[in-house]
C-alpha cells in the first residue's frame, strides 16, 4: 500500500512548478473566454444584423450551451430602417441555434434552428417604398453568417403572422395566432433522389376563430420552384373580416362562414392548383347602411347575386378556380370558375374538403410522367 501511495504522489511531482502555472494559466484563459463568450457572441449578431439591407436589427441577452453545441439569442428586433412602417418586420422572444448530433452518424455536419414566440409582420404602405412585404436572398445569406452549419430543421412555435395594409381605409389587419411551422431534412435533400424531399407543416388560428393547416413537400434547391402543397381554412367568422371587405369589396357582411381550400403544384417553371371558397349562412344587407345609398345599392346588388346563386339546401355561395400556367405568368380559368358557381348553385353543393387531385405529376410534360399500371382486373371480368 505504502509503495503505492508513492507512485502515485511521483507522477503528480513530476510536473514541474512550470508545468503546473502553465495548466493553471490556461484553465484560467479558458474560463475568461466561456465568462466572455456571451457578449461576444451578442456584439457579433448585433453587427451581421445590420447588414440587412434596408433594415437594422439588436439582439438581447445571449446564452451558450457547449455541451450541445447551441447558443440562444433573446429577444430579437428587426426594423426597417427609413421608420416608414409602426410595427417591427421581426421580434421573437428566443432564436436557438445548435448542431443536430444524430446526423453526424450519417456524416452531414449540419444544425437546426427553433424560433420560439415571434411576430412577423408583413405591411402594405401608402407607398411603395414603405411597403414590408419581401424576404430576399440577403435574408439567407444573414442567417449563414450567424450559425456556421448549414441548416437542416427550421421550426417556428408559438408565433404570429401578421399583414397590415396602412394605405386603405379602414386599415386592413389580417394575423395567424398560434402560428407553429416545421420544415425539416432541408440540407439532406441536396444529395436526395426524391424531387420533393422536403416535408414542411403550418398550423395556426385566423383571424375569426378559424383553423388554417397547410401542408406539402418541396425541393428547396431546385432551379425553380417545385413543390406540392394543400392548405384549408375552416369556420372563420366573416364578421371579423369585415374591415377587409370594407377596403377592399365596399361590403359589409352582417353574417356568414368562410372555409377555404386550395392545391398548388409547381414544376418546370409552371404551376397548377385551383383555389375552393365556399361562404356559408351569409347575410350582407343592414338597413342601417340606407344613410348611404350607394353603399346600400351596391350591398343589395352583392347580396341578390348570393342569393340567386347560392346551394339553397346547403345555404352555400362557392366556387372553384382553376389556375394554371407559368409561373412568371399565372392565369385562372374564369369560364371555370363561373360554371362551378351555376353547379354548386344549381346542381350539387361544392364539398368543403382538398379534393386531392393536384399533384407533382400535374405539371409535368407528359413525356416525363410515370407510366399508369393497367387495372387487369376490369379484363378477367
Amino acid at each position: 500500500m505504502k509503495e503505492e501511495r508513492k507512485s502515485r504522489g511521483g507522477f503528480w511531482r513530476r510536473f514541474s512548478k512550470t508545468t503546473w502555472t502553465i495548466i493553471a494559466v490556461l484553465a484560467l484563459l479558458a474560463i475568461g473566454l466561456r465568462l466572455a463568450m456571451p457578449g461576444l457572441v451578442k456584439r457579433y449578431v448585433n453587427q451581421t444584423l445590420q447588414k440587412l439591407p434596408g433594415y437594422g436589427g439588436s439582439i438581447g441577452d445571449v446564452d451558450i450551451h457547449l455541451w450541445r453545441g447551441a447558443y440562444t439569442i433573446h429577444d430579437v428586433n428587426v426594423v426597417k430602417q427609413t421608420n416608414s412602417v409602426p410595427v417591427p418586420f421581426l421580434a421573437a422572444q428566443q432564436v436557438d441555434f445548435s448542431v443536430q448530433w444524430k446526423e453526424i452518424r450519417n456524416r452531414a455536419l449540419v444544425g437546426e434552428v427553433v424560433v420560439d414566440r415571434a411576430q412577423l409582420n408583413f405591411a402594405k404602405g401608402k407607398s411603395k417604398n414603405e411597403d414590408q412585404t419581401s424576404i430576399d436572398k440577403s435574408w439567407t445569406e444573414v442567417v449563414g453568417d450567424l450559425f456556421p452549419f448549414k441548416i437542416n430543421r427550421f421550426e417556428l412555435r408559438d408565433s404570429e403572422v401578421w399583414f397590415h395594409d396602412f394605405g386603405t381605409k379602414p386599415k386592413v389587419e389580417l394575423f395567424v395566432t398560434n402560428c407553429h411551422i416545421v420544415c425539416s431534412n432541408i440540407t439532406n435533400s441536396r444529395n436526395s433522389t426524391n424531387e420533393l424531399p422536403t416535408p414542411f407543416r403550418l398550423t395556426g388560428t385566423v383571424l375569426g376563430g378559424g383553423n388554417v393547416a397547410v401542408s406539402g413537400r418541396l425541393n428547396p434547391f431546385s432551379e425553380s420552384p417545385r413543390f406540392d402543397v394543400d392548405a384549408k381554412l375552416e369556420n372563420t367568422d366573416l364578421t371579423a373580416l369585415n374591415d377587409f371587405f370594407k377596403a377592399y369589396a365596399n361590403v359589409d357582411i352582417e353574417r356568414g362562414t368562410l372555409q377555404f381550400y386550395t392545391e398548388m403544384a409547381a414544376a418546370n417553371g409552371r404551376f397548377k392548383g385551383y383555389v375552393k371558397p365556399l361562404l356559408q349562412d351569409l347575410d350582407i344587407v343592414d338597413l342601417k347602411d340606407a344613410r348611404n345609398p350607394l353603399k346600400l345599392f351596391w350591398e343589395s346588388f352583392v347580396a341578390g347575386v348570393v342569393k340567386v346563386f347560392k346551394n339553397q339546401n346547403k345555404d352555400q355561395f362557392g366556387t372553384k378556380v382553376p389556375l394554371e400556367g407559368a409561373i412568371e405568368n399565372p392565369n385562372a380559368d374564369i369560364l371555370s370558375a363561373i360554371g362551378n358557381v351555376l353547379r354548386n348553385a344549381f346542381v350539387k353543393a361544392l364539398s368543403p374538403r382538398v379534393e386531392g387531385e393536384v399533384g407533382i405529376n400535374s405539371v409535368k410534360p407528359s413525356s416525363d410522367r410515370p407510366p399508369v399500371e393497367r387495372d387487369t382486373r376490369k379484363d378477367e371480368k
